[in-house]
């Protein structure tokens, strides 16, 4: 395995999984290439997010609105999709691997706004059958099953974009790609600011125009996202391969040596009821990857509470702020992430990102134990013990930030490019997992006075994820270590 523990300022692509084919775009296109293949892929990352951003939050806004007065319909639409991204985000993958990267991206986009756009259409009729319990059931069936829809769509296109276009566009471009990868998490972050207060103006203005607004910008967002991604298309000629058919050294996979194998034996697998083992394969090869404890310490973070999230803003409330409140600190969180892009890539360069993510993983620890800590030993039930836990996941969010960036270089450097899409489904299904265990936990402690042991169980996910992490250093060290000592052997025989 590569050693990752240092990034070359001079050639961060080194090791590029298409330098044949790169080689036109750099000699015929040159600089101006590069930089318009950066900038639409910039583009794309912009209108993703804030599309994906715009629609968990008015799918909540809306849905609370239609049912209001309980929490039950919210907890089941969330937990269903959670679910269904566990049980089929990596056949999902299987079937992506199987189209082209321009076709698999565009139809994760398409399934992900049409399946936006009918719930809205959904949502538009609930007033009409405010009388009938059993006609707004129903209606929340339907919404429950296109919100899957667009879970598992999501998934898919975040998979594409940001663990497999982005590593040939860097390599084509001769691109930093820990900086790459920094701007388009900030990117990110700007959509996460902004939407929410967007859809909240509508809203308080009209529901019906908000519900409006959203499937109107869904549908345009939609027609752009084609438009530049079959412009990215054309511009790398890296991007022609299939997710299924291309490797690290630049050859091509046969149809008939992979995909042709592996769909006959899909087939006979069925055909023989052998589903079972074909659902567990994705979870084996993920077990057997060399970056399993780097990913499998990043899915552990997601059993937590220390984030502002619905729990933890329920519980921000109960002891005493405000709504401005909260969105001030969701406000000063977002910033400190940003922080944590803008410091994680000199430190990742300077350290390699193995040491730079366990710096990134012991900040997380001390912020939360020396802030959220002190809630443990106190009435949490209080104002003061909410102030301490929201420092503390402030200051937590520039290390989760740093962390989440370095696993993710390591991932894109580590994952032969033929089974980064299976590995990166089967990735967030395993997140989806523990973020299901988060909610299993705060439903067993739903009081505010409980809620220092959902604040215990994260912490302890935190150390958990440190030492898997570790782990992955380690191992990566001691491989690096052996590789070095058979290279002399041979020289010296």
């Amino acid at each position: 395995m590569a050693e990752l523990s240092h990034i070359p300022a001079d050639n961060p692509g080194q090791g590029s999984p298409f330098p044949a084919r790169n080689e036109p775009l750099r000699s015929s296109q040159g600089h101006a290439g590069q930089k318009s293949s950066v900038r639409a892929l910039y583009l794309v990352q912009l209108l993703s997010t804030w599309a994906m951003r715009i629609s968990d939050f008015s799918m909540i806004l809306f849905l609370t609105e239609a049912i209001p007065g309980t929490l039950l319909y919210i907890s089941i639409y969330g937990l269903t999709k959670a679910l269904v991204a566990v049980l089929l985000s990596s056949w999902v993958a299987q079937i992506s691997r199987r189209l082209s990267r321009l076709r698999a991206l565009q139809l994760a986009i398409a399934c992900q706004r049409i399946s936006v756009a009918v719930s809205c259409l959904l949502f538009s009729m609930f007033p009409l059958f405010s009388t009938h319990t059993r006609l707004k059931d129903y209606i929340f069936a339907f919404l429950t099953c296109f919100g899957c829809l667009e879970k598992l769509a999501s998934i898919t296109s975040v998979v594409i974009i940001e663990r497999d276009w982005v590593i040939v566009i860097a390599d084509a471009g001769s691109v930093p790609r820990h900086g790459l990868n920094a701007q388009l998490r900030r990117i990110e972050l700007f959509s996460k600011l902004l939407p929410p207060l967007i859809i909240s103006f509508f809203n308080s203005w009209s529901p019906q125009i908000a519900i409006w607004m959203v499937l109107l910008s869904n549908g345009g967002s939609m027609l752009v996202e084609f438009h530049v991604t079959s412009q990215m298309w054309s511009l790398v000629p890296g991007l022609a391969r299939s997710l299924g058919s291309a490797t690290d050294d630049g050859t091509e996979i046969g149809d008939t040596l992979h995909h042709g194998s592996l769909r006959s034996e899909s087939i006979y697998d069925i055909s023989r009821g052998r589903w079972l083992s074909n659902a567990i394969q994705p979870w084996q090869e993920y077990a057997m990857s060399p970056a399993f404890f780097a990913s499998f310490s990043n899915a552990v973070l997601y059993w937590t509470v220390l984030f502002f999230g619905g729990q933890t803003i329920t519980y921000l409330l109960t002891t005493g702020f405000t709504s401005f409140e909260v969105a001030s600190l969701r406000v000063a969180s977002t910033i400190a992430e940003t922080l944590g892009t803008v410091i994680s890539p000199p430190i990742m360069k300077k350290l390699g990102p193995g040491p730079a993510g366990v710096c990134f993983m012991v900040w997380q620890l001390l912020c939360i134990g020396v802030f959220a800590g002190q809630i443990l030993a106190a009435d949490v039930a209080t104002k003061g013990s909410g102030i301490l836990l929201a420092i503390g996941i402030t200051l937590k969010r520039i290390g989760l930030c740093g962390s989440d960036l370095a696993i993710q270089f390591i991932v894109q450097e580590t994952v032969p490019a033929s089974s980064r899409a299976q590995f990166s489904s089967t990735e967030m299904a395993c997140q989806n997992l523990f973020e299901l265990f988060s909610y299993c936990t705060t439903t067993i402690y739903s009081r505010a006075e409980e809620f220092k042991y959902p604040v215990f169980i994260s912490y302890g996910g935190i150390i958990a994820s440190t030492v898997f992490f570790c782990a992955y250093v380690w191992q990566n060290r001691r491989n690096s270590s052996y590789s070095t000592i058979a290279q002399s052997s041979s020289w010296v025989t």
